[in-house]
């Protein structure tokens, strides 16, 4: 039987996204498992954030702890990965010095790994660093200036990563592009996959409630540029052309996902999506749903006719199993994590970035209500097979423990 140990988690920002779902499955899951977690996050708003981090009566949960919202995130919009930095270094500190309180064995950091680091060199405390997508490939390289400025980053991100005990990813995808950004260190072992969950339902509360007087089709993605949100309204505008005339006023296209304020890109992207249904006539039958609260986003999960993945090479991507897990197909963009979710022509469609291909699929699962529930059906079951939630907490529990009570070097 497994010890009941004292696990600690690091995330800098507590929002709402993939990888923040991540973080609090993996901490209420190993809960779940009998284990004790302490969270310490740079930033938490107790109105814009996942409902488990909170209490009944809207209060923070005691296991959350945040410290260092002091930091700010950028200086006039430039040097945000230097802050995201200093906000970690700060939660390491304050993890390190609250463990005698504490007595953290394990602590359990992703995003920024300069956690590792600083909590090897100053304790004995074991780390398991999950990688949701290498750093260094992400930041922009266009200048000379912005190449010497990101070298010493990109070179802390690989020295930090690889001191933790134990390294997860997200994806194959991922585990063979973090391959790629370590190329020249000898003797990489390719790291472990574990993949994000979705928290299963009852067959009787995951009916699919799309109303077929009146078809809705939804996409959720952070209001970023590289979500490639515009994708869905061509393919949705495109699908429209293919329809009778008559039949235009009873579809719709759901706009939803994580909206930040403080974010620039957040705020201009929206605009930038509204002004391009206008300009294709369709602003109506477009209604944007920034920042839904997880009942919400699961209530038009299962009231949609299909869900409209469109990332390119996205590093997994959770939406698509929670589509699944109730019963809603799933039509993606053939690339990245989601060619490991979504199984083509079985439990949703894979398609190439192209508002024609996915207009074409979006026309059949409009006529064709039997194809819509039988992929339905399908992605369901495929969902509570491989990504069900209490086997994710079991597989890392176990993962917990192996490293605990492994040598420590």
């Amino acid at each position: 039987m497994e010890e009941k140990r004292v696990l600690g988690f690091i995330h800098p920002d507590l929002g709402i996204g993939g990888a923040e779902r991540l973080i609090l499955d993996a901490a209420t899951e190993l809960q779940r498992c009998g284990h004790k977690v302490h969270l310490y996050t740079a930033y938490h708003d107790l109105a814009r954030c996942f409902e488990d981090t909170l209490h009944i009566g809207g209060k923070r949960c005691d296991w959350i702890h945040v410290s260092g919202s002091w930091i700010p995130r950028h200086f006039f919009g430039f040097f945000h990965i230097f802050f995201a930095n200093l906000r970690c270094f700060w939660l390491s500190i304050v993890l390190i010095f609250s463990r005698r309180k504490t007595q953290i064995e394990l602590i359990f950091v992703d995003q920024v790994s300069l956690p590792v680091l600083i909590v090897r060199c100053l304790s004995n405390i074991r780390t398991i660093f999950y990688c949701h997508y290498p750093d260094s490939l992400l930041a922009p390289r266009n200048s000379i200036i912005r190449m010497l400025y990101r070298f010493p980053y990109d070179l802390l991100e690989k020295y930090s990563t690889l001191c933790a005990h134990k390294i997860l990813v997200n994806s194959k995808f991922t585990a063979q592009k973090f391959l790629n950004a370590f190329l020249n260190v000898e003797s990489l072992d390719c790291p472990d996959v574990l993949y994000p969950s979705v928290q299963l339902m009852s067959v009787a509360n995951t009916v699919n409630l799309s109303d077929q007087n009146y078809k809705s089709f939804l996409t959720i993605n952070r209001f970023e540029r590289k979500k490639d949100i515009f994708l869905a309204i061509h393919a949705y505008v495109h699908m429209l052309s293919m329809h009778k005339e008559s039949d235009l006023c009873k579809t719709r296209l759901l706009v939803a996902g994580g909206y930040d304020s403080r974010l620039v890109e957040n705020v201009e992207h929206i605009s930038e999506l509204s002004r391009e249904a206008k300009r294709l006539s369709h602003r109506k039958s477009v209604t944007f749903l920034p920042s839904i609260s997880s009942n919400r986003k699961r209530k038009i999960l299962m009231e949609s006719l299909c869900l409209l993945y469109t990332p390119m090479e996205e590093h997994f991507g959770i939406v698509p199993l929670e589509a699944m897990s109730v019963g809603t197909p799933v039509i993606a963009v053939d690339s990245g994590g989601p060619k490991e979710t979504v199984e083509n022509e079985e439990t949703g469609f894979l398609c190439s970035s192209s508002s024609k291909e996915f207009a074409e699929v979006m026309y059949r699962l409009c006529n064709d209500p039997k194809l819509a529930s039988s992929i339905g059906s399908s992605g369901q079951y495929h969902v509570c097979r491989n990504f069900d939630r209490t086997e994710f907490g079991v597989k890392l529990s176990k993962i917990v423990e192996g490293v605990l009570k492994s040598p420590l070097l």
